[in-house]
């Protein structure tokens, strides 16, 4: 799954729909490209670590990939850094994934 332009309300429903389709297939180990995301709104936040508590409590884990310096400046600020497992390319997101799963 990849986010691009800016996560605010609007997006953020649109991610969560996204999520919620993941989950309702039983997938919890999710790896979120946001690479073209540019922006990064508390409600795009909310809606990543609602996600992240859901995975975790299903024994899986949310990956973010490749913040741009922008919004990974929201997620070091917020100290969400801390939270999320975070990955400079997708592939190391996937062989970590593949690793633990």
């Amino acid at each position: 799954m990849s986010l691009a332009g800016s996560a605010d309300m609007r997006e953020a429903e649109v991610l969560d729909t996204q999520l919620e389709k993941e989950f309702s297939l039983g997938r919890y180990n999710l790896v979120i490209d946001l690479s073209k995301l540019e922006f990064m709104s508390s409600m795009g936040l909310g809606s990543l670590i609602r996600a992240h508590n859901r995975c975790r409590a299903k024994k899986g884990r949310l990956s973010l990939v490749n913040p741009q310096p922008a919004v990974l400046k929201v997620i070091q600020t917020t100290r969400l850094n801390e939270l999320f497992n975070i990955y400079g390319t997708l592939e190391e997101a996937l062989e970590v994934s593949k690793e633990e799963g």
